[in-house]
């Protein structure tokens, strides 16, 4: 705060604040940056809770909730700044796949799976992301499946 309140009121640049303060321009940048972390993050790092280190890693995190909940975490676990890049990247691995999974419109095709069920006698699911698909044909038990084979492969 004090950082950011210098460079408004003295008009610096955060480069000549760092060469005023004997601070690396760093050290100033990454200061200011976590004033845009939630209030109550701010105070956890004024009180000592999480480290400076911790709180650049939850800079990183865009869901101000999300970074409240792993705020949460490091002061209820102890986490290391380690073990909360560890998670972060975890969080992030879902979040991935949940955006996938979400932009993905899967297609059916009913009447196809209708036509094969009754050939097949079996429930048949077709799946088409519109890259590639999936045929799924459900069997119980192995003479099950070696019916279902002998009809695909036009067995007697």
């Amino acid at each position: 705060n004090a950082f950011k309140r210098l460079i408004d009121e003295f008009k610096l640049t955060q480069q000549e604040l760092a060469e005023a303060t004997g601070k690396s321009r760093a050290l100033v940048t990454n200061t200011i940056r976590l004033l845009k972390l939630n209030p109550e993050i701010q105070k956890n790092i004024s009180e000592g809770k999480i480290s400076f280190g911790h709180a650049k890693l939850l800079l990183s995190i865009e869901d101000e909730e999300v970074q409240k909940a792993v705020c949460d975490r490091i002061i209820a676990n102890d986490l290391s700044v380690r073990d909360t890049e560890r998670l972060i990247k975890n969080i992030e691995k879902v979040q991935k796949k949940q955006f996938k999974v979400k932009n993905i419109t899967i297609e059916r095709f009913p009447e196809v799976e209708g036509k094969l069920r009754d050939i097949l006698g079996t429930k048949i699911s077709i799946l088409y992301d519109g890259k590639k698909g999936n045929i799924s044909i459900e069997f119980y038990g192995k003479e099950d499946l070696r019916r279902i084979a002998g009809l695909l492969l036009k067995e007697k």
